[in-house]
């Protein structure tokens, strides 16, 4: 074997495994993106006024099924100050 022909073999075998790589990719995203979505509570607005008339207004997150209520608002490392979540 020749060091060009050595050169070639690599090249193409380099090739082969970016394209399995990017394949690969391509296959699995669409899957790990619809878990992350299917996984999303709905978002509902909402507003408090104070007797003296100031509003604070909120992002609260509805654990409507059993799975999100029992799931609630474990593994959050932080909830913003404007959020929370409705049971």
């Amino acid at each position: 074997m020749k060091a060009g022909d050595f050169i070639a073999a690599r090249a193409i075998a380099l090739w082969t495994g970016r394209l399995f790589l990017v394949l690969g990719y391509l296959f699995l995203m669409p899957g790990i993106t619809n878990i992350a979505v299917a996984d999303t509570a709905p978002i509902i607005e909402a507003q408090v006024t104070t007797d003296s008339g100031e509003v604070h207004r909120f992002r609260l997150e509805l654990a409507e099924t059993p799975k999100r209520r029992a799931k609630g608002l474990m593994y959050r490392t932080s909830v913003p100050d404007d959020g929370g979540m409705i049971f």
